[in-house]
């Protein structure tokens, strides 16, 4: 039997599977602190990841966009994006899930953040 439903079948929104090891990440952090760097350069080093996550999420969901077609991969897809930036990146909006990620790790200057990365 074909199923009609073209999605990934997914049980949360990517963006939750990052939640996950940043708390964990804190958690441990809360009982064994560590720090990345001195506060100043943790602080610039995690502004420059998360600001460098804004191209890819701004590109990708512009070209889905342009295709008319959902970003939410819990939805019904109807089209295959391969242009724009799905040119370069197999999947930019998670390129910048990981830069934000990295970003905060810093910001929060966490060792343990960063290594749950």
């Amino acid at each position: 039997m074909k199923n009609k439903e073209d999605s990934a079948h997914i049980l949360a929104p990517p963006p939750f599977f990052f939640i996950i090891p940043l708390l964990t990440g804190a958690v441990v952090e809360y009982f064994v602190p560590t720090s990345l760097l001195p506060t100043l350069p943790s602080i610039i080093i995690g502004l420059l990841f998360s600001w460098a996550s804004l191209p890819f999420i701004i590109l990708s969901l512009r070209s889905f966009y342009k295709v008319k077609t959902t970003f939410d991969a819990r939805r019904t897809t109807t089209t295959l994006v391969t242009t724009g930036i799905y040119k370069i990146s197999r999947n930019p909006a998670y390129l910048s899930l990981v830069l934000i990620y990295i970003g905060l790790s810093f910001l929060i200057n966490s060792i343990w953040i960063l290594i749950m990365v």
